[in-house]
């Protein structure tokens, strides 16, 4: 593909939605980020972005009220936007430490934490989550790589449980289950077997957790509960 052709498909992202389902983030090819009423089909928020980077990825945070978008593939950019004012709050480049591995491939997973006080990412070669106060320039925190300190753990995928409480990873060999500030949880998971785990799903009430990975196979499991 050419660069100009390149040029025509800005967005390496999914369309999502926010945790109650009134309103859904899309990513169209004529160079707009939409913000949509899924009751209405009316778009609360357009954003042309034809004057910045690729967009790497993006997120509506869990009450829809705030926007991150990631830009660029070697310093990811990351903008903070207010939904309903279409106000740009806050514009930082997101930290990476280790600019040998992660900085090379920019932002590939932006999220938010329950609380919405802070923007949550994975990027370089599948590294993360790792984790910037909402406003914030400096890193709030990481999960690490058990062996090797140059750095951050293996992570395919996350997903906060619908209380909070629990943070799933999917990781090389399966899923793991670490506390919100990722930390590894006391609270294990039997082995997924799903390899590569690139989606991790916790049901409604946080009971269930769905694995999925490049093994092909599907594995669902009760969460424990606290002891």
């Amino acid at each position: 593909m050419s660069s100009s052709e390149r040029l025509g498909y800005p967005f390496c992202a999914r369309p999502v939605q926010d945790a109650t389902r009134h309103r859904l983030l899309l990513f169209d090819t004529d160079d707009r980020v939409r913000v949509r009423a899924t009751s209405t089909g009316d778009d609360v928020l357009v954003l042309h972005t034809a004057d910045q980077p690729e967009c790497r990825a993006g997120a509506l945070s869990p009450s829809g009220r705030l926007l991150a978008l990631a830009y660029g593939v070697h310093d990811s950019t990351v903008q903070l936007w207010h939904v309903d004012t279409g106000r740009l709050l806050h514009s930082t480049r997101f930290p990476f430490p280790f600019t040998s591995t992660t900085g090379r491939t920019g932002i590939s997973h932006l999220g938010f934490d329950p609380t919405e006080r802070f923007l949550l990412a994975t990027g370089g070669f599948a590294e993360g989550p790792f984790a910037l106060p909402v406003n914030g320039d400096t890193l709030a925190w990481a999960v690490p790589d058990p062996y090797r300190t140059d750095r951050y753990g293996t992570c395919f995928s996350w997903q906060y449980s619908p209380h909070g409480d629990l943070l799933a990873i999917g990781g090389r060999l399966g899923a793991s289950l670490h506390l919100p500030n990722g930390e590894p949880s006391p609270m294990a998971l039997a082995p997924s077997h799903t390899g590569r785990t690139h989606r991790v799903t916790f049901s409604a009430d946080g009971a269930l957790l769905a694995c999925g990975g490049d093994t092909g196979q599907l594995s669902v499991h009760h969460v424990p509960s606290p002891p």
